[in-house]
């Protein structure tokens, strides 16, 4: 073999070589801590893949713990990233990538909203759970007038003791909030 050919055999070599190595770089994967990012129940997941440089659309690949494997194609295009959005799988995401270059990030994660109403109205009265979302828990709710869960289980003792630390005459204010009476008491003075 010629010296001639054996130059241009290495020199097709080292362009496939380093061919390889520029494509192999064209992968942006998602790294950190968004790695494990998860919602509980179905979420809409937005990643972005920024400086892309101009690339043609690609492609992002999502593997969930949960869903398996998702394949998208970008919801936007732009000169310099690229955005993906997926609805609907909850996590943790194991896995993701595009085919582009740049880096990958997860953007926004919205778990949808934080009370999901489970009845039109509170249906446990002791469980701490805000069970039709507006806004009051358990007795706070008028939905739990007259449930029994809900009956006052203070029982008078006596005049407040403004120092007790119980509200002993059952008006609901303890010690030195019961202001009509400790407004006079020593322990409840201005420091």
């Amino acid at each position: 073999m010629s010296k001639r050919k054996l130059t241009i055999g290495l020199a097709l070599v080292a362009l496939a070589v380093g061919a390889l190595v520029a494509i192999q770089a064209l992968a942006a994967d998602l790294h950190g801590p968004h790695v494990g990012s998860y919602c509980d129940g179905p979420g809409d997941w937005h990643f972005v893949n920024t400086q892309t440089r101009g690339a043609d659309a690609g492609t992002l690949t999502v593997t969930f713990a949960d869903a398996g494997t998702l394949v998208v194609g970008p919801s936007q295009v732009n000169h310099n990233n690229q955005h993906f959005d997926i609805s609907g799988p909850s996590g943790p995401v194991t896995a993701a990538s595009t085919n582009l270059p740049g880096r990958l990030v997860l953007s926004d994660l919205d778990c949808g909203p934080d009370c999901v109403p489970s009845s039109s109205k509170e249906l446990n009265c002791s469980d701490g759970i805000d069970d039709d979302c507006d806004g009051y828990i358990d007795c706070d709710d008028v939905d739990c007038d007259g449930n029994p869960a809900c009956d006052d289980p203070c029982v008078p003792t006596g005049p407040e003791v403004c120092t007790g630390g119980i509200d002993e005459d059952c008006d609901g204010d303890i010690d030195c909030d019961d202001y009509a009476d400790c407004k006079n008491d020593p322990a409840c003075a201005p420091s």
